[in-house]
C-alpha cells in the first residue's frame, strides 16, 4: 500500500487532488491530508481511504510531512502538494521503479488552474539541477532549476525512461517507508525551519547515503504554480533566507554525519552543470552566518505567496 501525505493550508483544490489520487490509483492507497491551522473543512466524499489530521496553528510543510509519516500504514510513502493531477496508475508505475533506498520523482507538467486540466502545451519537466549558489547577486541559495538541455538530450530514449535525477522541486516524491525511516529519519524542522530546503534534504540524504534519486518518465503528475492568484500558504521570506543560508552551509560543507559521499561527489557525478563555473572547487563555501548576511535583504522582505 502507498500512503499519500498532503500538507494543506486553505487549499481550494485539495478535494480535487484527493479524489484524483483515489480515482486514478490502480493499487491500494490511503490519503493522509494534514489541515495546517484553522481553515474551512474541505468538501470530501466519504471514503475510508481518506484520513484527516489537524494542526490548531500552522506549523509548515516539514511538520505536516513528519506527522503524516508518523501515522502512515503503507510500505511506500508519497508526498504531494494539495494542488496536483495524476496519471492513471501512477501508484503502480512509481512503485515499480522504487528499488531499495531510492527516491522516485514522476515527470511533471503544469496545470491550467482556471479549468483544472493539464497544460500540455508547456511540456514536461523531466530533469532539474542545483544552481551554483552564488550565481544570483545579492542572494545565496542551493535552489533547483529545470535542466532543459538534459531533458532534450534524453527525451525519447528508452534507456532513460527511469533516469538519475540530481535535484527536484519537492511537490511530489515517493520512497519506501524503510528508506524514510532508516535514512531520512525525520525532516529537520528545528534547523532548516518550516519551509526551506525540503527537497534538498530528501534528495541529498538519499544520494549522499549511497542511495539513488530517479525521475520516472513512464508516469507523470501536474502541479499548479499558484502565485498570488491561487494563494493558500504564505511564507515569511526572512525565514526562507535563513533556511536557505543554512542549506548551503550544511550540505556544501559536508555537515551531515550520515553521508557516505561528500557533496563534491554529487557535483562530479552530474558534471557539467548549468550555472556552475569550471573553478567551483576553488571557491570556499562560507558558513551560514556569512551567507545569511548576504541574504539579509530578503530577511525583512515580509511575506510572499508560495
Amino acid at each position: 500500500m502507498i500512503s499519500v501525505i498532503i500538507p494543506s493550508r486553505n487549499e481550494r483544490f485539495l478535494p480535487h487532488t484527493i479524489h484524483g489520487l483515489l480515482d486514478r490509483a490502480r493499487g491500494e492507497v490511503e490519503v493522509i491530508a494534514i489541515l495546517d491551522g484553522d481553515q474551512k473543512e474541505p468538501k470530501l466524499r466519504k471514503d475510508p481511504r481518506i484520513r484527516i489530521l489537524r494542526h490548531s496553528k500552522p506549523l509548515g510543510m516539514r511538520a505536516c510531512t513528519n506527522d503524516g509519516v508518523a501515522v502512515a500504514q503503507g510500505e511506500h510513502l508519497m508526498k504531494c502538494d494539495a494542488h496536483c493531477i495524476f496519471d492513471y496508475g501512477y501508484d503502480q508505475k512509481l512503485v515499480e521503479s522504487c528499488e531499495e533506498h531510492t527516491l522516485v520523482i514522476p515527470r511533471r507538467y503544469a496545470i491550467d488552474g482556471t479549468r483544472w486540466v493539464v497544460n500540455g502545451a508547456r511540456g514536461p519537466v523531466d530533469y532539474e539541477h542545483f544552481n551554483w549558489p552564488f550565481y544570483k547577486e545579492g542572494h545565496i541559495g542551493l535552489y533547483t532549476i529545470p535542466w532543459q538541455e538534459r531533458r532534450n538530450e534524453r527525451y525519447s530514449e528508452e534507456e532513460y525512461r527511469v533516469d538519475d535525477q540530481m535535484a527536484f522541486q519537492g511537490s511530489c516524491w515517493l520512497t519506501s517507508a524503510e528508506h524514510f525511516r532508516d535514512v531520512i529519519g525525520r525532516l529537520d524542522e528545528e534547523y532548516f525551519g518550516m519551509w526551506a530546503g525540503e527537497p534538498q534534504e530528501m534528495g541529498l540524504k538519499t544520494w549522499l547515503s549511497g542511495g539513488r534519486v530517479v525521475v520516472n518518465k513512464r508516469t507523470w503528475y501536474a502541479h499548479l504554480h499558484k502565485g498570488r492568484r491561487w494563494k493558500a500558504y504564505s511564507k515569511n521570506r526572512g525565514d526562507i533566507a535563513v533556511g536557505m543560508a543554512r542549506v548551503v552551509d550544511y550540505w556544501m560543507n559536508d555537515q551531515w554525519e550520515g553521508r557516505k559521499h561528500d557533496f563534491d561527489w554529487l557535483v562530479e557525478k552530474f558534471w557539467p552543470i548549468p550555472t556552475w563555473p569550471e573553478n567551483w572547487k576553488d571557491r570556499t563555501v562560507p558558513d551560514w552566518e556569512e551567507v545569511l548576511r548576504v541574504n539579509a535583504g530578503q530577511s525583512a522582505a515580509g511575506r510572499d505567496s508560495k
